[in-house]
């Protein structure tokens, strides 16, 4: 079966590499590998999902899990959705107090509906997405308090570096004693 697949065949005596007269194995071996890839990345999950990059709608809060991850009811196909907030990370829930304090702002910014915008989906599946709230960025909102750090693996924008940079310099929140909850 491998054989075929890849267009050799089987039989020593006339064992030719079928390659130099069909490629269309390969072409197909290298697209399914680069789809795989892909789909392993979360770069087409959104698309197949049906979210798109950029994508806006307004949903109910279900619960904030932690400083940085949250469920919504986004509509029909998306009742329970679980989003990890972009561009930033939140002491976790076991690094007291700070895991707690995160989940609380959170929890204190937010009303019972907000809008999401996709970002992605990340390799859990999770949605990556932005919260706004009566226009503000929530998640922008988070760091600029000092409640999360930006996550520098997966954030691009500057003006979150420098809400960090903001609220390291006053000490505001996990800045204001060192610890292993500034980089969690």
């Amino acid at each position: 079966m491998i054989a075929r697949i890849l267009g050799v065949q089987r039989w020593p005596g006339k064992a030719r590499h079928a390659l130099r007269h069909n490629r269309m194995p390969l072409f197909w071996l290298v697209t399914a590998g680069t789809f795989l890839l892909l789909w392993g990345q979360g770069h087409l999950g959104a698309f197949w999902d049906g979210q798109s990059r950029g994508e806006t709608e307004q949903c109910r809060v279900l619960r904030v899990v932690d400083g940085d991850s949250v469920r919504l009811d986004c509509g029909p196909g998306r009742e329970n959705l679980n989003v990890r907030l972009y561009c930033i990370d939140a002491p976790e829930t076991g690094q007291e107090p700070w895991g707690r304090i995160a989940t609380e702002h959170l929890r204190g910014l937010l009303g019972p509906t907000i809008t999401l915008e996709t970002i992605e989906l990340d390799r859990y599946r999770r949605t990556i997405g932005r919260l706004r709230q009566d226009g503000v960025d929530i998640n922008l909102r988070l760091v600029f308090d000092g409640v999360a750090a930006v996550y520098p693996q997966y954030c691009v924008d500057s003006e979150y570096y420098e809400a960090e940079a903001r609220a390291r310099r006053n000490d505001r929140g996990i800045w204001a004693e060192p610890g292993p909850h500034q980089r969690p």
